[in-house]
């Protein structure tokens, strides 16, 4: 077998068992052989009773998830033998070098033939204390030792096939005591996408007992040098083996870090920083009181720990328990990678120490100009790719994204620009990657629009901008809003700070020949700059405005899920997208209306950000073409006196001589999470005049002269004024290379489905909130998408609107609890009459965080339904009879989810006529056979290994002996015989890497 690598001394291994026959009480033995990484073999062997503490049934294929591979267990198991039982001796001698391999496997049974089918990847455990994930959780904690012969720690990186690349990880241990330095560790690697992840691992010396700190970092490499800091979730361990004895490792010693360098400033890798001023917070609490006066010491070092500079600051304790005070750095030009080690102490006695690794990539401003010739935009799919994110600071993979959209024929990108990456410290800006993006995306033909992006989410934001508060009308500040993220800065300096942003990224690209325009986003959650206090809330919108925005984005960008696949990139949607409202008492609107009246919020908007933000950006930009596009889809064009002011701006600016600040843009963006966004094609469809806009936006924009800046528009309707074809028309052609390109993803066109899922939040079809579903694709909510996946849903949401389509082929109806309390009223009625004339619902109560009298007079759903007062009290759903129908009312969505992965959930389905699907995404797909309605019966499998083959284990207890056909109906196949012999069946499906099968799977006659 190929070796699997596994990293630390607890972990688990997945594997595949074939019992021919069972019964209770029969037992496997398993033997796992280990090598370690000096080579030496280390053998395990354990037992367990599979049928009952697994509840395995007899004659099955059987997947076992979690089999137990721990260090400190095995000496529980009454088999086990080898060197990792029993205690360790003095220098940790038995202990394995890790990270180990696993070579081999044997099984013997109990009166039973035991077959192993494939060894699964590992799935690990944490090591309690000693195991620290994601972002280095332990750095600058202590670690004590309490017993000689601790292994040695590791630094594992782990491969997770997106973080492909050269990598460099540095370590540094010290003494806590005295901060005296133990090892500093510098390894370099690289990872390449596989099956099975692979693991490379720094190894720090031998611990003796004592108190230790350990700092690490990891950052990406290009030519042998650092470019930034890699944060990817979830793909880096660090990891402290022990002995067996638990209190040999003691829990972390102190409630407090008596040394903190300011957290805000990020040890990242910056490119413009001569000099670094970093406060250190000191706590003098819990120390002797009758000790008045103690020392900071510092030392700057370079990496290989040649000193800089240090120094001593006295600490008095007379200002109270708590001191800060900062240490100003110089940076050296002759190298990137330094250590700065604080230390308190009192009498010569270190009381507390801590290092911090700090990189940088040169120490000028200045950067290459982008030779390349400007691109104008031209008319065609516009596609944006962003800046977001780890995945696309890969350039590969975003020079595979550009040839892909460049094949479709996709003239221009927009490039998000955050301000975190480009102003990681107050005034240090850093160009270095965008310029490396923008010189690609221009040397390919693409027309650049950069997107000035402010706080959306939160981590755009810089660390030092203290921006998590809203303001309150009293001028008060409250926390972050259960709802989502919402900053309006009370402080002027983040609203100067931000000017400060744009102007600057203004006035670098203004020239560019890689630049065509900057976006100016109309949205408040692109821009938290206004006073008045605003809250994010659900509200009603105009259907038949939202039905014909649907209609567009489905014609002209259908696919979207197998571009996604084509490349290996999710498509998300944002959080959220409905239009902020104003509080009801703040802004006296009428929340019971349809469409809102924005012109005050817009009023304020504009006064307070678009002004400013525009007089920066032509200030810095003159002659640069300007797009001003609201992100709100449900919004319409920019409001009345959005454009007057713009009107206005302009005749101030031409009386005076000056350029005016330029065109005005609405576009609807398609919302991703993970690199894609849809963006607005500028000169597809000119628009004479804001009220042609009102026709098809549904917004009153009474006033506007019409002649003012031009508007554009990508509304359906729309003629594109340079040959007259419509935009269904134009977009038949494209669609045709959006196929073309990724035919190995082509979309998958399901039979009808038996459950209809209605999503909101994240799991929208088109990025609209409202009714829809998703099946199969990985646009689907992540936490419904495992339970549901081998449910058969329907995806009526991509296909048709919802307020159009008959309810009643759905046998069954799931709303998620986000949806009953912000749906439209209209739409819940509709819920309601498909109950009451034979449907089934599975829903929650209206979800008690989300302020109903805000929406204005409803009467929700359960009132709707006569349900009131019926909610359950447990995890056990309520089922109550609704007119000709059924109402299954779960407490919440954990019970929810429990209830649509269960066997009761199926048989209601089963039992309302639907059909059986199954799904898998795995390259190995254990399913039950189903006699479907006509014989038939279907089955999603998406191949994401690298072997051109699907394992599929099939059991049909009821129809042993019976003969089916298989066929991928979406690739075309050939249609496969599946004979079942004593109910059950292995087979290998042909099906390409990377590829999604949909097979269909016929019942035969038993002559056949």
């Amino acid at each position: 077998m190929k070796p699997l690598p596994l990293a630390g001394d607890s972990g688990r291994i997945c594997f595949w068992l074939y019992a021919k026959t069972g019964k209770p009480g029969d037992s496997v033995s398993v033997q796992f052989r280990l090598r370690d990484a000096r080579g030496a073999l280390f053998v395990i062997n354990t037992s367990q009773d599979i049928w009952s503490s697994l509840k395995i049934p007899s004659e099955s294929w059987t997947q076992i998830e979690s089999y137990p591979l721990n260090a400190r267990d095995l000496d529980a198991l009454p088999s086990s033998v080898g060197r990792f039982v029993g205690k360790i001796p003095s220098g940790g001698a038995a202990l394995p070098v890790f990270p180990v391999s696993l070579v081999g496997i044997d099984f013997t049974t109990t009166g039973n033939k035991f077959q192993i089918l494939e060894v699964r990847n590992p799935i690990y455990t944490t090591l309690d204390r000693r195991l620290s994930r994601g972002y280095w959780q332990a750095d600058g904690r202590c670690l004590t030792v309490e017993e000689t012969g601790i292994a040695s720690p590791f630094l594992v990186a782990s491969d997770y096939a997106e973080s492909n690349g050269s990598y460099r990880i540095y370590a540094a241990l010290t003494r806590a005591a005295d901060g005296a330095p133990v090892a500093t560790k510098v390894g370099d690697f690289s990872i390449d996408s596989s099956d099975i992840p692979s693991f490379q691992a720094v190894e720090l010396p031998l611990l003796s007992p004592g108190t230790y700190r350990l700092k690490s970092r990891v950052w990406r490499l290009e030519a042998g040098k650092p470019i930034g800091e890699y944060r990817e979730r979830n793909s880096w361990f660090l990891i402290f083996r022990g002995p067996e004895n638990e209190s040999a490792v003691a829990a972390w010693p102190s409630e407090y870090d008596r040394i903190v360098i300011d957290p805000k400033v990020p040890s990242g890798v910056y490119d413009c920083v001569d000099k670094l001023d970093l406060p250190i917070l000191v706590s003098l609490r819990g120390l002797a009181s009758g000790e008045k006066s103690y020392d900071l010491t510092w030392k700057f070092r370079h990496y290989d720990r040649r000193p800089i500079a240090e120094g001593v600051i006295p600490v008095h304790r007379d200002g109270g328990e708590d001191f800060t005070t900062s240490v100003l750095l110089d940076i050296p030009e002759d190298d990137n990678v330094f250590s700065l080690e604080v230390a308190i102490s009192q009498g010569g006695k270190v009381i507390d120490a801590t290092t911090r690794i700090i990189g940088f990539k040169g120490t000028g401003p200045e950067q290459r100009a982008i030779p390349a010739e400007r691109v104008s935009p031209e008319p065609g799919i516009y596609l944006g790719v962003t800046a977001m994110g780890a995945k696309f600071r890969d350039d590969a993979r975003y020079a595979r994204a550009l040839d892909a959209f460049q094949h479709m024929g996709i003239r221009g990108i927009e490039y998000a620009v955050e301000w975190a990456d480009v102003e990681p410290l107050p005034g240090c800006f850093t160009f270095a990657e965008m310029d490396r993006h923008l010189e690609l995306a221009a040397r390919m033909g693409f027309a650049v629009m950069l997107r000035l992006r402010s706080e959306f989410p939160r981590y755009t934001i810089p660390g030092w901008v203290d921006a998590d508060y809203i303001c309150q009308q009293d001028g008060t500040v409250s926390g972050l809003l259960a709802s989502g993220p919402s900053f309006s800065p009370c402080d002027e300096r983040w609203v100067q700070a931000y000017t400060n942003f744009q102007k600057t990224v203004a006035a670098r690209y203004a020239g560019s020949k890689a630049v065509t325009g900057f976006k100016v986003p109309q949205n408040i959650r692109e821009s938290f700059w206004i006073d008045r206090p605003f809250r994010y809330q659900f509200t009603d919108y105009s259907p038949s405005a939202e039905r014909g925005y649907r209609g567009f984005l489905q014609a002209r960008y259908d696919g979207l899920g197998e571009v996604a696949e084509a490349y290996g990139e999710d498509i998300t949607s944002w959080e959220q997208i409905r239009p902020p409202t104003p509080y009801a008492d703040a802004a006296d609107l009428n929340l019971s209306t349809p469409w809102r009246d924005w012109v005050d919020y817009k009023t304020e908007y504009y006064n307070r950000t678009v002004s400013r933000v525009l007089d920066g950006l032509h200030a810095n930009a003159p002659g640069q073409r300007l797009y001003f596009y609201s992100i709100n889809a449900l919004t319409g064009p920019p409001s009345r006196e959005t454009l007057l002011g713009f009107e206005r701006k302009n005749a101030a600016l031409a009386a005076g001589g000056s350029h005016p600040v330029g065109e005005i843009g609405y576009a609807r963006l398609y919302p991703t999470g993970y690199g894609l966004n849809l963006m607005p094609e500028p000169n597809a469809y000119a628009m004479p005049s804001a009220r042609h806009a009102d026709d098809h936006a549904g917004t009153a924009l009474e006033g506007s002269t019409g002649h003012g800046p031009r508007m554009f528009s990508n509304w359906p309707m729309m003629q594109d004024p340079r040959d007259g074809s419509s935009a269904q028309q134009q977009a038949a052609v494209r669609l045709g290379a959006w196929n073309r390109v990724f035919q190995s993803v082509p979309r998958l066109r399901m039979p009808q489905a038996p459950v209809g899922i209605v999503f909101s939040w994240e799991g929208m079809t088109l990025g609209l909130r409202g009714m829809y579903s998703l099946a199969f694709t990985d646009v689907m909510e992540k936490e419904y998408r495992d339970v549901l996946l081998n449910r058969g849903i329907e995806s009526f949401g991509a296909d048709d609107t919802f307020d159009e389509v008959g309810l009643a082929k759905f046998p069954v109806l799931v709303l998620p609890p986000e949806v009953t309390p912000v749906v439209p009223e209209e739409l819940l009625r509709r819920v309601a009459d498909y109950v009451r004339d034979g449907g089934t619902v599975v829903m929650t109560p209206e979800s008690a965080n989300i302020d109903l009298a805000h929406l204005g007079k409803r009467e929700g759903l359960l009132r709707a339904l006569g349900l009131a007062g019926k909610e359950p009290t447990d995890e056990v759903p309520a089922r109550v009879s609704v007119g000709k129908g059924w109402a299954w009312i779960c407490r919440d969505e954990v019970a929810m989810r429990t209830f649509l992965g269960s066997d009761q959930f199926l048989k209601a389905l089963e039992e309302r006529g639907g059909r059986r699907f199954f799904g898998s995404r795995q390259r190995n797909v254990t399913t039950t056979l189903h006699d479907g309605q006509d014989g038939r019966f279907y089955l999603y499998v998406f191949n994401g290994g690298s072997e051109d083959v699907v394992h599929l284990s099939a059991w049909a207890s009821p129809l042993g002996g019976r003969a089916f056909s298989l066929k991928d109906i979406l690739n075309a196949g050939e249609a496969l015989p599946v004979h079942l012999q004593d109910a059950e069946t292995a087979m290998e499906l042909p099906l390409k890497a990377k590829t999604a099968g949909f097979f269909e799977i016929s019942l035969l006659e038993n002559n056949e």
